[in-house]
């Protein structure tokens, strides 16, 4: 699906100068930029797009590609919470092989699985941004996250934010826990780790707002 998209484009440009603004074959001749299915903005269609002339192979490679850039980001988030090399190679490899398994499955095809690779690189980015109390580290974690609208997965968006919300009153109540723990209270803390979680939100609407913006135009 989103391979057929990016040989859309790449066709258009090569033999026309120009990206493709809307397909009539798919979606009704829905706009590439406000199709929330479209992979226009993903870094992944890019590299295919870029970097393969046979757009058959390279929609195939796509598949590849997010299948070990999820192992990478859930092999991340495993030795950030602390988990040995070869620990976490395993337990990323067979998590994600198993989840690409039940995709083919149920499907009946391959599927590029966004979420698999964003979730645990948003999780592990917050956990060290609220760890090390750094904005590096937010800002990273939000960019991660928008591409939630950049990719296919802004259908399980809200539940993701679900859980990044749970992670972040879990730190919350840590901090509020260590907070009046100590004889010597500094508000700073406190204060440092709201910031933390306002520019994280901020940044990843602000970023998001490219793809969702022209989204809800489009089904108003």
């Amino acid at each position: 699906y989103n391979g057929y998209q990016a040989y859309v484009i790449k066709y258009s440009y090569d033999n026309f100068g120009q990206f493709a603004l809307w397909d009539e074959f798919l979606s009704s001749g829905m706009s590439w930029i406000s199709h929330p299915g479209g992979p226009l903005f993903f870094p992944t269609a890019w590299i295919v797009i870029a970097f393969f002339k046979d757009m058959m192979f390279g929609s195939r490679v796509y598949f590849l590609i997010h299948g070990a850039t999820a192992v990478a980001a859930m092999y991340f988030l495993l030795r950030v919470l602390g988990l040995g090399k070869f620990t976490s190679f395993v337990v990323s490899t067979i998590s994600i092989a198993t989840q690409y398994a039940l995709i083919l499955g149920i499907n009946g095809w391959f599927e590029e699985f966004f979420g698999l690779t964003l979730m645990p690189l948003t999780i592990g980015l917050l956990w060290l941004a609220f760890t090390k109390r750094s904005y590096v580290y937010v800002l990273l974690g939000a960019l991660a996250m928008s591409l939630h609208f950049f990719g296919n997965s802004y259908y399980v968006f809200h539940y993701n934010a679900i859980a990044i919300l749970w992670i972040e009153l879990a730190f919350l109540v840590r901090e509020l826990w260590l907070f009046f723990k100590k004889k010597k209270k500094d508000h700073r803390v406190i204060l440092k780790y709201i910031m933390l979680n306002i520019v994280f939100w901020a940044v990843f609407i602000g970023i998001s707002a490219v793809k969702l913006l022209p989204l809800l135009e489009f089904r108003e």
